[in-house]
Protein backbone atom coordinates (compact mmCIF):
# COMPACT_ATOMS: atom_id res chain seq x y z
CA UNK A 1 0.00 0.00 0.00
CA UNK A 2 1.09 3.56 -0.66
CA UNK A 3 0.22 5.86 2.25
CA UNK A 4 -0.43 9.61 2.15
CA UNK A 5 -0.51 11.80 5.24
CA UNK A 6 -3.92 13.49 5.49
CA UNK A 7 -3.32 16.60 7.58
CA UNK A 8 -6.04 19.12 8.45
CA UNK A 9 -6.16 22.39 6.54
CA UNK A 10 -5.32 24.29 9.73
CA UNK A 11 -2.28 23.41 11.82
CA UNK A 12 -3.12 21.50 14.95
CA UNK A 13 -1.09 19.66 17.53
CA UNK A 14 1.32 17.07 16.19
CA UNK A 15 -0.22 13.64 15.92
CA UNK A 16 -3.75 14.76 15.13
CA UNK A 17 -3.85 13.41 11.59
CA UNK A 18 -4.00 10.08 9.81
CA UNK A 19 -2.43 8.30 6.86
CA UNK A 20 -4.72 7.22 4.02
CA UNK A 21 -4.12 4.64 1.30
CA UNK A 22 -6.27 4.07 -1.77
CA UNK A 23 -7.49 0.50 -2.18
CA UNK A 24 -9.19 -1.05 -5.18
CA UNK A 25 -12.33 -1.40 -3.04
CA UNK A 26 -12.10 1.87 -1.07
CA UNK A 27 -9.55 3.26 1.38
CA UNK A 28 -7.46 2.32 4.40
CA UNK A 29 -6.79 4.62 7.35
CA UNK A 30 -4.13 4.38 10.06
CA UNK A 31 -2.68 6.55 12.82
CA UNK A 32 0.29 8.57 11.56
CA UNK A 33 1.95 8.47 14.95
CA UNK A 34 1.78 4.68 15.33
CA UNK A 35 1.34 2.86 12.01
CA UNK A 36 2.39 -0.45 13.58
CA UNK A 37 -1.04 -0.65 15.22
CA UNK A 38 -2.53 -1.51 11.84
CA UNK A 39 -5.22 0.09 9.73
CA UNK A 40 -8.98 0.17 9.16
CA UNK A 41 -10.22 -0.59 5.65
CA UNK A 42 -13.41 1.06 4.36
CA UNK A 43 -15.48 0.20 1.31
CA UNK A 44 -15.67 3.01 -1.25
CA UNK A 45 -19.32 3.82 -0.35
CA UNK A 46 -18.43 4.11 3.35
CA UNK A 47 -15.37 6.24 2.56
CA UNK A 48 -17.39 8.57 0.31
CA UNK A 49 -20.06 8.97 3.01
CA UNK A 50 -17.39 9.74 5.62
CA UNK A 51 -15.70 12.35 3.41
CA UNK A 52 -19.08 13.97 2.69
CA UNK A 53 -19.84 14.17 6.42
CA UNK A 54 -16.44 15.73 7.17
CA UNK A 55 -16.66 18.27 4.34
CA UNK A 56 -20.19 19.33 5.27
CA UNK A 57 -19.29 19.57 9.00
CA UNK A 58 -21.78 16.88 10.04
CA UNK A 59 -19.46 15.32 12.60
CA UNK A 60 -19.56 16.50 16.19
CA UNK A 61 -16.44 17.88 17.80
Amino acid sequence: MSWTCARPATRRKAGQWVDVANLSTGAAVRASTNPALGHIACHSTEWSAFLHAVRSDQLGR
